[in-house]
């Protein structure tokens, strides 16, 4: 079969450019959510209006994460019969031991976590074919996440041709996804955001289900309304120079907008001639659950400051935009990242915990990876007054220390360049 190349994907897939939110209702939504459908019992079937969301019933910790797809035949992507190619020889000279070793000194290693959905087990998916589907999204094709058209695999190249299923590559059109959800380190951190949440269904995976339930109660849900939405919606305004993108806009009816954004963590770059990068490691993570290889492979590590940077430029302006549309913005994020911005950035975001919020707000939803029930509100108003903490206060600067704190380091000893202008 005919493998387009990632640019020519990049072209066609390029996003339409929208004019404002006006236009979102004329598009096809990405799911139509009967919320009835998904609530629960032991959840009051009264909710409150958008301005005051239900905070009453109880989480459920649910089961694990579903498996991958199991399937009998022993076709590759290309529908044809073959055995796997030596791991040694397709995967270059890298030492396959290094984490066990390392690991055993007592040195962290970055290591892929989660495949697909499940958790990474050495022979775990051996004398099984692949169908590269995430259980997160209605178990519906895996689509890379935030890793995408950089780290995907052509489905006729080897070495992992062989392991997975025909309508892998199929539904990748040519390529298999990079179906790596999370990484550890010293905590597990999610590097695909449909490992957080996923919208594009009304049927949320176990893990998420207290989470999506959440995210729907401060929306101002209630049992019964017919949920729509909307992903990857463009905001272009040449005129005021804005250029921003919703992750998903939910409405019903002609209620108020609800934006959902995702955040999560962004993967360091990665060395490819050690096979440390993400593609290299997505490689060596289903050889290793297939049990061509015997132990982990390096995988790159997190960069959290890069994540916190991203999301502190947009977290006022997208927030202030759908409050002027009357609606509101729910930031979805890990607590581990919560904890890192609590610990070394000196934001005192515990001043913002929250039980409910307000119209007007920006609000930021802390989940957990190991336990679904663990949710924190983080809500507050942009600017405040001296007794009422807010936005602005925290991500303005915590201290202004003097300058005497770094003028023993300019030393002329310690000089890294020095000339006359010309």
């Amino acid at each position: 079969m005919a493998v387009e190349s990632p640019e020519r994907a990049v072209q066609r897939g390029a996003e339409p450019q929208s004019q404002g939110f006006n236009q979102v209702p004329a598009a096809r939504p990405v799911a139509t959510v009967a919320y009835a459908a998904l609530w629960r019992s032991g959840i009051p079937s009264s909710g409150k209006s958008l301005h005051h969301p239900s905070r009453s019933g109880k989480n459920s910790g649910l089961s694990g994460p579903a498996c991958f797809c199991r399937a009998d035949s022993q076709e590759n992507g290309l529908g044809q019969q073959s055995r796997p190619a030596s791991a040694s020889r397709q995967c270059g000279s890298a030492a396959f031991g290094a984490v066990g070793r390392q690991q055993r000194q007592g040195i962290l290693v970055p290591v892929v976590n989660e495949l697909y959905g499940s958790k990474l087990i050495h022979g775990d998916r051996r004398g099984e074919l692949i169908h590269a589907r995430c259980p997160h999204m209605d178990n519906g094709p895996c689509n890379g996440g935030g890793n995408r058209d950089m780290a995907r695999w052509p489905a006729s190249e080897q070495p992992l041709a062989p392991f997975f299923d025909k309508s892998a590559g199929l539904a990748g059109e040519g390529f298999l996804p990079c179906g790596v959800c999370s990484v550890s380190t010293a905590r597990t951190w999610a590097i695909c955001p449909n490992r957080l949440l996923s919208l594009k269904s009304g049927n949320p995976s176990s893990q998420q289900r207290p989470l999506f339930e959440k995210v729907l109660r401060l929306g101002g849900f209630k049992p019964g309304d017919l949920v729509r939405v909307w992903s990857e919606v463009s905001l272009i305004d040449k005129k005021q120079n804005l250029n921003y993108r919703f992750d998903y806009v939910l409405r019903s009816g002609s209620g108020p907008p609800i934006v959902v954004e995702v955040m999560t963590a962004s993967t360091s770059g990665g060395n490819r001639s050690e096979r440390t990068d993400i593609r290299n490691a997505f490689c060596d993570a289903v050889l290793f659950a297939v049990g061509t290889i015997p132990e982990r492979r390096q995988s790159p590590g997190v960069n959290i400051r890069q994540v916190w940077a991203r999301m502190a430029s947009q977290l006022v302006v997208k927030s202030q935009i759908v409050n002027r549309w009357g609606g509101a913005t729910i930031w979805v994020v890990q607590d581990a990242l919560t904890d890192y911005i609590a610990s070394s950035t000196g934001i005192p975001l515990d001043d913002l915990k929250s039980p409910d919020w307000s119209l007007g707000e920006v609000n930021v939803l802390a989940c957990g990876m190991d336990d679904p029930t663990k949710l924190q509100l983080y809500a507050g108003p942009v600017y405040g007054s001296e007794s009422e903490a807010c936005w602005a206060q925290l991500l303005d600067t915590p201290s202004l220390p003097e300058f005497d704190v770094i003028l023993d380091k300019l030393r002329p000893d310690t000089v890294t360049a020095e000339f006359t202008v010309a």
